[in-house]
């Protein structure tokens, strides 16, 4: 569901066709990407009445947030609640987006929270389709220009280069058993995926955790670049990632 999150294309059919079945599921709507870029947020607030370490964070834009801990400590879990994947019953949001305050609770959260979110799980997923298919999700990119010219230079910037030469044409589809990526390959398409649904907040779960450590300087140097006016999470336990944050979680402590 992670993967999902917001942008599996069919997924609104799905919910929709759940919905009947259960009354009480959360409202899903899918968003063009245009509208979600003229949302600007410059502060988000979240609230848990949950049993977690965090029960609280209150966020702005241009700003790095880093949550450390151990495998396992409950950093996925942290996040999974912060973006209303679970329990959202039991959280609160407040969030100002274009000087608009908004207060956020439940059954909304599918709506306002998840359309302004870019979620990059710790799940390295490709599914049968074509690499641009793979890239976009459900984001509309209506330029093919615009578009081919992004992935040239996300492709160069993160070290991809050779795929662009393995698959010359990114409409055709992939055979995933005969022409397979390697861990690191998968993490970082996973991660041009995110940026390319260019939300305001940004969320990433381990991610360099397949990369060499030159690769993963280069990959987070690049991420922190782009994400001016943004809200940046980082879940992670590696240092130099650590040391970059504005503000540091340790689920350790």
């Amino acid at each position: 569901f992670r993967l999902s999150f917001y942008s599996l294309p069919g997924y609104k059919k799905l919910k929709d066709i759940t919905r009947r079945l259960e009354k009480d599921l959360y409202q899903f709507e899918y968003n063009e990407r245009n509208n979600i870029d003229a949302q600007i947020v410059s502060s988000f607030k979240w609230e848990t009445k949950q049993n977690l370490k965090v029960k609280k964070l209150s966020l702005k834009s241009n700003q790095i947030i880093v949550i450390k801990g151990k495998s396992g400590v409950g950093k996925t879990t942290l996040l999974d609640n912060i973006v209303g994947l679970e329990n959202p019953n039991k959280s609160n949001w407040e969030i100002n987006k274009n000087n608009y305050l908004q207060k956020i609770s439940g059954k909304k959260i599918n709506k306002e929270v998840c359309s302004l979110i870019a979620y990059c799980p710790q799940e390295n997923v490709l599914f049968e389709g074509s690499l641009k298919e793979n890239l976009l999700f459900s984001n509309a990119y209506n330029d093919d220009k615009e578009f081919y010219s992004l992935i040239k230079y996300f492709f160069e910037e993160l070290d991809l280069s050779n795929i662009i030469s393995r698959f010359s044409n990114l409409n055709k589809n992939i055979n995933l058993s005969s022409q397979p990526f390697s861990g690191g390959e998968l993490q970082r398409l996973c991660i041009i995926r995110t940026l390319l649904r260019n939300k305001s907040i940004e969320i990433y779960d381990e991610p360099t955790h397949y990369l060499d450590k030159a690769t993963a300087k280069k990959v987070i140097d690049f991420i922190i670049k782009r994400s001016k006016n943004k809200i940046l999470i980082i879940a992670t336990h590696e240092e130099y990632i650590i040391k970059k944050a504005d503000s540091v979680i340790d689920l350790d402590q």
